[in-house]
């Protein structure tokens, strides 16, 4: 028996939120170029490039940004090494002078919370691009699936897929949205795409205040 592959994955996000499944669905389905004003943040456009809205085989143009999470986590920790030896120097004259030291301490940690929020800005503003064929549309699971096809993330992945389902919540408010994302990666230098999480999450809670401020 075949060992299963390490370039292959699954990823798995939950977000719960008020809007009712149908509605979630609905934009994802039958109007998801209503979706950058819903999460402009995320989302800077969505044009259909052949077929209709919400229909299998159609082909599907997402413009977005997506910061590399792993690389802002690099530059924090660069910046602690940095700034170790003053933060060593400070904590060495706390003895002598409290006072000074606070000052020079609270200077430091201004001056390195300005770096990694400048370091965030710039990698969540990295522009990319995603052409997705439309596989699958269940009106009465409330689910939606896309495949990738051309764009940035066919560079790291050979395979990549997002299936979009949400679900009504037992107690009858709101729902929860479970997203799938199936890939393989064309080597084992890629990374998983555990930087998607906070995207998702994020576009998600976009798109419920959204709907409900549709209402």
């Amino acid at each position: 028996m075949a060992e299963p592959s390490s370039l292959l994955g699954k990823l798995e996000i939950e977000v719960e939120i008020k809007a009712s499944a149908e509605k979630f669905h609905h934009m994802f389905a039958e109007r998801p170029h209503h979706i950058p004003k819903a999460t402009p943040g995320h989302i800077k456009g969505c044009d259909l490039h052949d077929g209709e809205w919400g229909k299998v085989g159609s082909i599907i143009v997402w413009n977005y940004v997506h910061g590399k999470y792993a690389t802002i986590t690099k530059v924090i920790l660069d910046g602690h090494q940095t700034i170790l030896p003053l933060i060593t120097f400070f904590n060495n004259e706390r003895i002598s002078n409290k006072k000074t030291n606070f000052q020079k301490e609270r200077k430091i940690k201004l001056i390195f919370r300005a770096e990694i929020n400048l370091n965030i800005h710039q990698g969540m503003t990295t522009p990319k691009v995603a052409k997705d064929i439309i596989e699958a549309v269940d009106r009465e699971k409330n689910l939606f699936k896309m495949r990738v096809i051309e764009g940035d993330l066919v560079k790291e992945y050979k395979n990549f897929v997002l299936t979009i389902q949400a679900t009504p919540k037992h107690d009858g408010s709101g729902s929860i949205v479970h997203w799938l994302i199936e890939y393989e990666k064309i080597s084992e230098e890629v990374a998983h795409p555990e930087t998607l999480v906070q995207l998702l999450t994020e576009m998600s809670q976009g798109i419920d205040e959204h709907l409900l401020t549709e209402e």
